[in-house]
C-alpha cells in the first residue's frame, strides 16, 4: 500500500458509492529499479490502467477493472468469478469486469486508495509479459467475439510478422534502447496473439 490507510480510504469511499466496485489507483513504487519502463516509448505500453483525466467518483467502463487494486462487494462475486480458462494472468480482470458490467454492476474511482506496483522488470521479463498478454487477449476475444472491435489487435497478422522480422534484424540496433524495447515487446505480444488465434 502507498498508505497505511488504504483499507480505510476504500471503505470510507464505498459508503458514498453503495453497491459499486471501487477502483483505487495503481502507481509505480518510487524505488522500483526499472527505469526502462518510463522512457518516451515504453510509457505507451499498457503497464497501468490509464488514470489521466479520471476524477474521484467517476463511473468507469469495464476496461478499467484492474484487480491490482479494486474493492468488490462480496455479493457481486457470488455468481461471477474469474474465468480460469485464461492461459496467463492478463485480461482476466477486464473479462470479469465485463461480465459484472453486463449484470448492471458499476465501477467507481477513488484515487485516494493507492497501491504501489513493485516489479523490477528486466527487458526479458517485459517481453515475456507481453507474450502472455497476447495469448490471453486471443482467449478473451475468442470467448467474447462481440468485443473484437473494441479490443482489436493494434497490428494485423501481416504487420506483426513484419515487425517480428524487423526486431530480429540489424536495423533495430540503430534505435534508442527505449524504442528497441517498445518494438520488441509489441512484436512479441502480437506474434503470440496471432499464433493463439490460429491454433
Amino acid at each position: 500500500p502507498a498508505s497505511p490507510q488504504l483499507l480505510a480510504h476504500h471503505l470510507r469511499f464505498a459508503e458514498t458509492c453503495p453497491n459499486c466496485a471501487i477502483l483505487g489507483k495503481l502507481a509505480w513504487a518510487p524505488e522500483t529499479p526499472n527505469p526502462m519502463l518510463f522512457g518516451r516509448w515504453m510509457r505507451r505500453a499498457t503497464f497501468d490502467v490509464g488514470y489521466d483525466g479520471l476524477q474521484a467518483g467517476d463511473l468507469l467502463p469495464f476496461g478499467k477493472f484492474c484487480t491490482a487494486n479494486v474493492l468488490v462487494p462480496r455479493h457481486f462475486l457470488q455468481t461471477c468469478l474469474f474465468d480460469e480458462g485464461f492461459p496467463f494472468a492478463a485480461y482476466e480482470d477486464i473479462e470479469l469486469g465485463y461480465r459484472l458490467s453486463k449484470q448492471g454492476r458499476r465501477l467507481c474511482y477513488n484515487p485516494d486508495a493507492c497501491v504501489y506496483h513493485c516489479h523490477a522488470y528486466t527487458p526479458e521479463m517485459v517481453i515475456l509479459r507481453q507474450e502472455a498478454a497476447g495469448a490471453s487477449l486471443a482467449y478473451f476475444l475468442r470467448i467474447h467475439p462481440e468485443l473484437s472491435r473494441a479490443y482489436r489487435p493494434k497490428l494485423s497478422h501481416g504487420a506483426a510478422r513484419l515487425l517480428h522480422l524487423f526486431v530480429r534484424g540489424p536495423f533495430l540496433s540503430h534505435c534508442s534502447p527505449d524504442l528497441r524495447l517498445y518494438l520488441t515487446q509489441l512484436a512479441a505480444k502480437y506474434r503470440a496473439f496471432w499464433r493463439a488465434i490460429e491454433h
